[in-house]
């Protein structure tokens, strides 16, 4: 007996080292023919990203064994899968894919994954990434010796230099929201590149153009935004002004220069020792566009102690509408959501009384079954409960409707413009949904930013630009939240005539749109005034005639609730960093503007294949320089 006990022993030990020995599922899946290295995170080797901006992922997948088709997940915490792409990976294949993040101050980490179609982990890979806050500044220089701009800072902001390859000037509206600003040394951008950063530059942007000796030729696909034209002289001259600050206030700098030949609507920002042109801007919207006649990469950060590119560099800060633009703030519900009214709630609930009460009591009495209420009464109250479910299914029908906020930033004269949009997606029944975006649109997570909002689910980037909502869930009374960013074109237009300089007081607003504007308002800084409707052509002076003024608050609209709620969350996106934090209000919300309000549906959502129902209000901002009207 003892020697059997004993074998029965050794027979169970090698039973637990056999199960302890063996390769783990984790071990089968990094013995996986899938490899994947990370070619870029964000813009630099740091990964230097803006917050509520969007950055590359960019990974090469490589499969030595079977085909495959698999996923690529990327994660930023708490394991949900933020992005992903569904990849074809024949054997002996090795792939490139890009995705697009969207940045949040909590992501440090990116997580990379390969995933079959049974949900195996394949293959895993990790990086650092770096989120800056709406405070800071990124400065993104292409092209030019890596020490261009060395040293350069803000006063009080951190700044970050980036010097990139010029492959790398982002064409995507999102990308160029990281940056503050935009050096060009010796760079051609396409013509894609060059509209992308036309409306860059019209929502707060910075671009310097290097019109320097080093520079073979001048961006074509720029010209028309220039400030000047430039030809070779490759001259040395003696910086002795900057912005008006003069020697011996600003120390004198020598450079070898071009010649500049300023366009009329530019103007001068720093002069030579005879007065020539060397520094060059122009308005655009918010931004400026700025040419040098010498090589950004020789002016130093500083001389004799006084800091040179803060002058030049001149971001604009806090430069996005997605703080407070929680679409579920609007509180606009689909049409199949709708509350049942007063006078039917009070009519069934007036019944369940009678029916319950005096005719259940006298039914039973004339039956001479009283004690049979023990029976009745459960029955009437869970048939009651039955019809009640049953009519709130007709009223929740399950379908999901979409609730938009599209902001559009432009300049005056433009045709196209930056368009930020806040999806809110909310449905009167649980279950699982799929849907789709317009391409032109580039997709990213929203974060929950009331009660009620759910934040997004995962989102598929395809190969081909689109984006997807797989899966995505709904529940009652909540809502699921995308943000999105693009391009789209600026139907309104106006002319403009200034009285008085820098003043909206006196100025003649014509409409030179081809459509009436019947919803519009005019801000400056606190200070806002409603417009009546104008008829394409028509006219109206900014006097005291027009008496729907607000100062410190938000402006409404007294024919459309709507759009005066709005309006209403643009004003809380202006001043939400000042009222909360202390911080500078929202320069696209304080800079002089005219907004222009519509209820029109700019893009269609696809749901299981159907467009959804869809309730739109757009906001086109366009930007006025009240010094040169």
């Amino acid at each position: 007996m003892a020697h059997s006990a004993r074998w029965r022993g050794w027979l169970w030990l090698g039973l637990v080292l056999a199960y302890l020995l063996w390769p783990s599922a984790s071990y089968a899946q990094n013995a996986t023919p899938i490899t994947i290295s990370i070619d870029q995170v964000g813009f630099d080797a740091q990964g230097h990203v803006l917050n509520n901006g969007w950055y590359p992922v960019i990974t090469t997948i490589e499969n030595t064994g079977a085909d495959i088709q698999a996923q690529v997940v990327v994660e930023t915490g708490f394991g949900q899968a933020d992005v992903r792409q569904t990849v074809d990976l024949p054997g002996g294949a090795r792939k490139q894919v890009r995705l697009l993040m969207r940045a949040n101050l909590n992501q440090t980490v990116v997580t990379i994954k390969v995933i079959d179609q049974r949900g195996n982990q394949l293959a895993l890979n990790r990086s650092n990434v770096r989120v800056h806050d709406s405070a800071e500044v990124l400065v993104g220089v292409f092209g030019g010796p890596a020490s261009s701009l060395a040293g350069a800072a803000i006063p009080g902001r951190l700044t970050t230099i980036m010097p990139l390859d010029p492959a790398q000037l982002p064409s995507n509206d999102g990308e160029l929201f990281n940056f503050g600003a935009i050096v060009l040394q010796d760079v051609q951008p396409t013509v894609e590149q060059a509209q992308a950063l036309e409306r860059w530059v019209a929502t707060g942007g910075t671009l310097i153009v290097s019109g320097g000796p080093n520079v073979a030729e001048l961006p074509k696909e720029l010209a028309a935004l220039l400030p000047s034209s430039s030809s070779s002289s490759n001259t040395s001259a003696v910086l002795t002004s900057l912005n008006k600050q003069t020697v011996p206030q600003f120390a004198q700098v020598n450079l070898k220069v071009n010649q500049l030949a300023p366009t009329a609507e530019a103007t001068i920002i720093g002069l030579g020792a005879n007065n020539e042109a060397l520094l060059v801007s122009r308005k655009l919207g918010m931004g400026h566009v700025l040419l040098t006649a010498f090589n950004p990469s020789d002016l130093p950060a500083e001389v004799n102690d006084r800091r040179v590119w803060p002058v030049i560099l001149q971001p604009q800060l806090y430069r996005d509408w997605n703080v407070a633009l929680s679409p579920w703030s609007m509180q606009i519900r689909g049409s199949d959501q709708n509350l049942p009214s007063i006078f039917t709630f009070m009519g069934i609930l007036f019944g369940y009384i009678l029916l319950i009460g005096p005719i259940n009591y006298f039914v039973l009495r004339r039956l001479d079954r009283r004690e049979w209420a023990w029976f009745t009464i459960p029955l009437i109250v869970v048939g009651f409960v039955g019809i009640m479910y049953l009519a709130g299914g007709d009223l929740r029908t399950g379908n999901i409707n979409v609730t938009t906020i599209n902001v559009i930033d432009s300049q005056l004269g433009a045709q196209q413009g930056r368009i930020s949009v806040n999806y809110g997606f909310n449905a009167g029944r649980r279950g699982e949904w799929n849907g789709s975006i317009d391409s032109s649109l580039t997709a990213g997570n929203q974060s929950t930013q009331a009660f009620g909002d759910d934040g997004s689910g995962t989102i598929e980037q395809t190969s081909d630009g689109r984006t997807l909502l797989p899966n995505w869930q709904s529940n009652i009374g909540d809502m699921q939240t995308l943000a999105a960013i693009g391009s789209i074109e600026v139907p309104y237009n106006f002319e403009i005539k200034v009285a008085k300089p820098n003043s909206w007081e006196g100025a003649t607003i014509t409409n030179r749109s081809e459509r009436t504007v019947e919803d519009a308002v005019v801000f400056a800084g606190e200070d806002s005034i409603v417009l009546p409707t104008l008829a394409p052509g028509e006219s109206v002076i900014i006097d005291n005639k027009l008496t729907n003024r607000m100062t410190g608050g938000s402006p409404s609209l007294n024919n459309d609730e709507q759009l005066s709620q709005a309006l209403q969350l643009i004003w809380s996106a202006g001043n939400e960093r000042t009222n909360y934090n202390g911080l500078p209000k929202n320069s696209l919300y304080t800079k002089p503007h005219i907004t222009v309000l519509d209820t029109a549906v700019l893009h269609e959502i696809t749901v299981d294949g159907l467009a959804a129902p869809q309730k739109s209000s757009n906001l086109y901002n366009i930007y006025v320089d009240l010094e040169q009207r």
